[in-house]
């Protein structure tokens, strides 16, 4: 061989080599290239939003910094009505047949109805009374209890609201009683008097019944008037009566118009 043969040949080795080093280092380059866009797409993936104190407690309520949950026995219990069937079962104030069980001392209507906050020298309400152990039930009578009133309504009375169905009329003043949700002539005031005489009772029915009605009962009313029933010669009854039949009560009407006009 020839020294120009062997120069050709040592310089095509030498062109081959620095071939393959220039492939390799694009090679890398575009290896290189390839990782650092594989890093940023992994990088923005995984970016989030960190999540707030208030964000990882979704779906429990909120509790103070410091403090503990409350336990079971911690938290607050619902009083029981103090209401009950005439047999003694627990029952809803609203339900049919209960009774209010009040702590009166004696279970006498007087005794009662002040317990109420009513003045049993002017108010009348149908409510049946029985004795317990060491309290009385109460509950609305059926004349009452006819016109949807529950022992409910006789937990409003201490707030000063009295139902109209509870209320006690009469067809006339010596009449059967009934309820004042029911057309009615004479509007029954107060418990029955055992300690007034005959001679008098007019003039105590008529006092009565002003204090009642919130009205003058002078004898120039003439839509209005009190009247007094003797029943025997130890009781009477006062009544407020009205010319034509009403629905209603004439309780605290003062110079008012009369309810509205029964059948």
């Amino acid at each position: 061989m020839t020294v120009r043969s062997w120069a050709r040949l040592w310089w095509g080795r030498v062109r081959a080599v620095d071939s393959d080093i220039q492939a390799a280092a694009a090679l890398a380059t575009i290896i290189g290239a390839c990782l650092t866009a594989v890093s940023l797409v992994v990088t923005f993936g995984d970016e989030e939003e960190t999540p707030s104190a208030a964000e990882t407690t979704t779906g429990a309520p909120s509790i103070p910094v410091g403090s503990h949950p409350p336990r079971a026995s911690d938290r607050a219990t619902e009083t029981p009505e103090p209401c009950t069937l005439r047999a003694g079962q627990q029952a809803s104030c609203d339900a049919a047949g209960a009774g209010l069980v009040m702590s009166t001392g004696d279970c006498d209507a007087e005794s009662v109805y002040r317990a109420l906050g009513l003045d049993p020298r002017v108010d009348r309400i149908g409510i049946d009374i029985a004795t317990g152990a060491a309290s009385c039930w109460i509950a609305p009578d059926s004349a009452a209890a006819s016109h949807g009133a529950t022992a409910a309504d006789l937990r409003q009375i201490a707030g000063g609201e009295v139902m109209v169905a509870l209320r006690v009329c009469a067809a006339r003043a010596d009449g059967p009683r009934y309820s004042c949700a029911d057309p009615h002539r004479a509007e029954i005031v107060g418990l029955r008097d055992e300690d007034t005489d005959r001679a008098g009772a007019s003039r105590v029915c008529q006092e009565r019944a002003e204090v009642y009605a919130g009205r003058a009962f002078d004898g120039t009313d003439t839509a209005l008037t009190s009247e007094a029933v003797t029943w025997g010669n130890e009781a009477i009854e006062c009544s407020v009566s009205t010319r034509r039949p009403v629905v209603g009560s004439v309780r605290d009407i003062g110079d008012g118009e009369l309810p509205g006009r029964g059948a």
